[in-house]
C-alpha cells in the first residue's frame, strides 16, 4: 500500500506518495541550493567578465611557451580569469577546512564520537563547505573544456569524481565530519598551487612582491600537499573506511540512509582512487625537488 503525506507549500496543499519501505531520505539540496547558485553564477559571471576586460590587457600576456602562435601581442584572459576564480573558491574551501579541523574543533566536538555520529551527524560548516566545492569543481570541469592546459584526462578526471562526491555528500547528508577534511583541508594545499601556477602562466618581475610571495608558496605546498594529501589524507581515509565497515555491518546505514549503501561505496573507491594519485602527484613532487638541489633546471 501507499501512505499519502500531506504538506501545504505557500497557499496550495500537495500531495505525495511514499512507500512505506522506502522513507525520504533527508537532503541538504533545498537548503544548500541558493549557495550552490550564488557560488556557480558568480565564478560564472566573475570569469566572464574577466576574460572580456583582460582580451587586450598586459595583465593578461602570458609566457611564451602558452601562446598559440608567435603573436608578440598574444594574451591568454582565460588563463587568468580562471586562475583568479580557482584561488577565491579553493581560498575558501582551504581556509575554512583548515580553521574548523584544527581550531574550532567542531567535526570533534559537535559530533557524536562513534561511527554513526562521523557518518551520518549533521554539521553545518562541513555542509556549507561541500556546497562551495561542489559550484567550483562544476564550474573547474566546465570552464577547462575552453582552456587546452586544463582538459586533460586526468584533471577533468579529477573533477568529475570530486564534483560527484560533494553532491551525493550533501543530497543524502554524509561524511559530513570527513568533508571538512576530504572538501576543505586538502585544499588548502591548492591555495599556494594556485599561486605557482599563476606564476608559471604569467612570470611576476623578478624582485616584485609577487615574485617573493611565489617564493614562498614553493615550500609551503610543497609541506601542506605532503601534511594533507599524503600523510593525513591516507590517516583520515582509513577511518572513514573503518566507520562505513562499521555502519554497513551494524545495519545502521539501512535504517539511517536505506538505499545509499552504493553512495559510501563510490565514496570508499574515490578515496582510495584519489589517494593513489596523491601518491603520484608527490612522486612528480618529489622528482621535482631532487632535481633542484642536484642543481638541475
Amino acid at each position: 500500500g501507499t501512505i499519502i503525506l500531506q504538506k501545504r507549500a505557500t497557499d496550495t496543499t500537495m500531495t505525495k506518495i511514499v512507500r512505506p519501505d522506502r522513507p525520504a531520505l533527508p537532503s541538504g539540496l533545498p537548503r544548500m541550493k541558493n549557495d550552490i547558485a550564488l557560488w556557480l553564477s558568480s565564478l560564472s559571471a566573475l570569469h566572464i567578465f574577466l576574460r572580456l576586460t583582460l582580451k587586450d590587457s598586459e595583465l593578461a600576456i602570458p609566457a611564451p611557451e602558452f601562446c598559440p602562435t608567435n603573436n608578440p601581442n598574444c594574451t591568454r584572459p582565460d588563463l587568468f580569469a580562471f586562475q583568479v576564480c580557482s584561488t577565491i573558491a579553493l581560498s575558501y574551501c582551504g581556509i575554512q577546512g583548515v580553521r574548523h579541523w584544527h581550531f574550532t574543533k567542531r567535526p570533534h566536538e559537535n559530533l557524536p564520537s562513534t561511527p554513526e555520529g562521523r557518518v551520518f551527524g549533521y554539521l553545518p560548516e562541513s555542509e556549507t563547505i561541500a556546497a562551495v566545492n561542489f559550484s567550483f569543481q562544476l564550474f573547474d570541469f566546465l570552464v577547462s573544456l575552453t582552456i587546452d592546459e586544463h582538459c586533460t584526462p586526468v584533471y577533468m578526471t579529477h573533477h568529475f569524481i570530486a564534483a560527484l562526491v560533494t553532491f551525493l555528500s550533501i543530497r543524502f547528508q554524509y561524511f559530513e565530519y570527513y568533508g571538512v577534511f576530504f572538501y576543505g583541508c586538502t585544499e588548502f594545499s591548492s591555495v599556494f598551487l594556485v599561486y605557482l601556477d599563476w606564476a608559471k602562466f604569467f612570470p611576476p618581475a623578478p624582485g616584485s612582491l609577487l615574485d617573493g610571495w611565489v617564493g614562498l608558496c614553493g615550500p609551503l605546498f610543497v609541506v601542506t600537499f605532503f601534511v594533507y594529501r599524503v600523510f593525513l589524507w591516507w590517516k583520515v581515509s582509513y577511518t572513514m573506511w573503518a566507520d562505513t565497515s562499521r555502519v554497513y555491518k551494524s545495519g545502521s546505514v539501512h535504517k539511517l540512509r536505506p538505499n545509499t549503501t552504493s553512495c559510501l561505496v563510490l565514496s570508499f573507491f574515490s578515496s582510495v582512487g584519489m589517494g593513489l594519485l596523491q601518491v603520484y602527484w608527490s612522486s612528480l613532487i618529489i622528482q621535482e625537488l631532487m632535481n633542484v638541489l642536484s642543481g638541475g633546471e
